[in-house]
């Protein structure tokens, strides 16, 4: 057998996609990371949860900033996690058996 790639990580991998559907709140987000290992023990899948993170002070323009004319922006402004929440939720992810992909 030839030695293992880093392509082989994707071989029979099914991601669960979390984005920002923890809706701001850690809880939610650990609420999907339990439902998806749940799945993915029930089903005997390799799995990974996907999460999205921005840096929204870099990534909404500081003139869009609290506008809610313009269809994303309230989204993300209300789904904001801190740093430590997020990393929260990889560390569930982790434990749970799952791949965190950020």
């Amino acid at each position: 057998m030839p030695p293992s790639t880093d392509r082989d990580i994707f071989e029979d991998l099914h991601i669960f996609e979390m984005a920002n559907n923890h809706q701001g709140s850690v809880a939610h987000g650990l609420r999907i990371v339990e439902q998806a290992a749940r799945l993915a023990r029930k089903h005997r899948i390799r799995a990974a949860v996907k999460l999205q993170f921005r840096e929204l002070d870099s990534f909404i323009h500081p003139k869009a900033r609290g506008r809610d004319d313009i269809k994303h922006i309230p989204r993300f402004e209300s789904t904001r996690l801190a740093e430590s929440e997020f990393r929260q939720l990889v560390e569930a992810i982790r434990q749970a058996g799952l791949l965190a992909v950020v």
